[in-house]
């Protein structure tokens, strides 16, 4: 009997809590662009309580916000990252890598003696290590980028999603808040350190982001319009991208453009993209941490090796939610003292 009255007491319980589990387990896909789009709507809080204050309609506030921040930054971004992607690929299935390939085998010529006397080589051994070594890199590059192309309708998918979200938590922002401030697991001024923290370290973390993203592509747009003005906005707009990737970061965009200004030896392009280089160096590695780490409290190293951390436990997203964990853990933490 008392293993019957036990069973009762706490089936509802467990009931509600396989129940949960199931319903998380089937949209686990889908967590992560909804995390994104909540991460959105504190960011884009306050711009959208700025626009209320000349647009009566908090509601038509949140629309024109998410409609311009749509239309103005997520889809031109999304749409020139694929046309940029389908352009390398298309290059490479045409053979110009091959010719690149060809060209710096040939201009290598004349720095191979150099090596000889350190590597037990002969020149037509490290003539075809290099050419092995750059298809290998010119095959993997191409699987990556049409895998990036064949997951699109997904990436697409999941932007919807993240502005959906983003949308409906500016939209129910008091409601959300109640239900955050509400919960009986903490005390009201414990969570009201939890939520303030949160939106701190989240406003800290993607502005900081998004500052350095933007400063690193116009350095590289200008770069561009002096070595190739025709690929101004491409080089940009990928250079912004990339920016968000830690440790890699910009290095691709960078290093590709000297590879192709190498092989055709314009050295005063070489210079120019190697300025730019240094301003770019600057940025993402001690502006962005500083950033930060001065808002949130947190050493700009940790800052970045929470990046990392982020990225590989929770993929792209953890680029954003590593220092945002670690900036709410150390915000808690000051405050408890």
């Amino acid at each position: 009997m008392l293993g019957i009255s036990v069973m009762q007491k706490y089936s509802f319980q467990i009931f509600i809590t396989l129940l949960t589990l199931s319903v998380l387990y089937m949209l686990k896909g889908f967590i992560m662009p909804v995390v994104l789009g909540a991460i959105g709507s504190v960011v884009l809080y306050h711009p959208t309580r700025l626009l209320n204050q000349k647009v009566k309609s908090y509601k038509l506030s949140v629309f024109i916000t998410i409609v311009a921040c749509a239309l103005l930054f997520f889809l031109p971004l999304t749409f020139l990252l694929f046309s940029g992607i389908t352009e390398i690929i298309q290059a490479i299935q045409q053979g110009q890598f091959s010719s690149y390939v060809s060209e710096m085998t040939t201009l290598s010529e004349a720095y191979l003696p150099k090596f000889k006397t350190y590597l037990p080589l002969s020149g037509d051994s490290m003539k075809g290590y290099l050419n092995q070594g750059m298809q290998y890199g010119g095959a993997k590059a191409l699987v990556i980028l049409q895998g990036i192309v064949l997951n699109f309708p997904k990436l697409l998918m999941d932007l919807g999603i993240t502005i959906l979200s983003a949308y409906i938590f500016l939209i129910e922002k008091d409601k959300m808040k109640a239900l955050i401030l509400g919960n009986k697991i903490f005390n009201p001024q414990q969570t009201e350190k939890i939520y303030k923290a949160v939106v701190n370290a989240t406003n800290s973390v993607v502005i900081s982001s998004l500052v350095s993203g933007l400063l690193q592509g116009i350095i590289m747009a200008i770069v561009a319009s002096i070595i190739v003005p025709s690929k101004i906005l491409l080089i940009g707009i990928l250079t912004f991208i990339f920016s968000f990737v830690p440790v890699v970061g910009t290095a691709p965009i960078t290093l590709t453009l000297l590879l192709i200004n190498w092989v055709q030896a314009d050295y005063p392009a070489i210079i120019v993209i190697l300025i730019g280089v240094g301003f770019l160096t600057l940025v993402d590695n001690v502006l962005k941490p500083y950033m930060i780490g001065s808002k949130i409290q947190i050493h700009p190293l940790l800052a970045f090796l929470s990046a990392l951390g982020g990225l590989s436990l929770f993929g792209f997203y953890g680029l954003f939610l590593g220092p945002i964990l670690v900036g709410i853990l150390f915000s808690l933490l000051k405050n408890n003292h």
